[in-house]
């Protein structure tokens, strides 16, 4: 599996040719050990491609009862993706619920028993709140999030590192 695994890792680094895009898609749905698809996953997330996102989807409903490092790397794949907010909307209005992006992601989070899972699913939310201030996923992070603030922004060299974060 190691050299497999390689393989995978390589490809993420590739230029992003659509043919890199395909073969990563075509093995995450194929592969059934658990330490090639972490390396798939995180390749996929590493081409920023919204083509990934159903795939990505479907392999975690896969992953539901399976293991968790590798569930916890499909949902940062997923939120290495950069969606718009578009995409993200688009995403909700699937037919197929299991291709909701926000509605698997909040289910998964909700029924989650593995602690790092559900800190990657919660940082993936917090990156496309933060990137697309959807409505949807400030009340789910509201809702389910131990954590009460949103919005925290990086300081730069312009600006006071005292800087108070927005709240709820």
């Amino acid at each position: 599996a190691l050299p497999i695994c390689q393989a995978a890792q390589a490809l993420g680094n590739h230029p992003k040719g659509k043919e890199v895009l395909t073969a990563l898609i075509n093995a995450l749905e194929k592969e059934q050990e658990p330490d090639v698809y972490v390396a798939i996953a995180s390749s996929l997330g590493k081409l920023k491609n919204s083509q990934a996102l159903k795939p990505l989807l479907k392999k975690l409903k896969e992953l539901e009862n399976g293991d968790r490092i590798a569930r916890a790397a499909v949902v940062e794949a997923l939120g290495n993706l950069n969606l718009s907010k578009e995409e993200i909307e688009n995403s909700e209005k699937e037919e197929n619920r299991e291709e909701r992006l926000l509605t698997v992601l909040i289910n998964r989070w909700r029924n989650e028993t593995m602690s790092n899972v559900q800190a990657a699913i919660e940082n993936t939310l917090r990156n496309y709140y933060q990137t697309n201030s959807y409505e949807p996923i400030r009340k789910a992070l509201k809702k389910y999030s131990k954590y009460t603030e949103l919005n925290q922004k990086k300081p730069n060299s312009n600006e006071n590192l005292d800087r108070k974060s927005t709240r709820l």
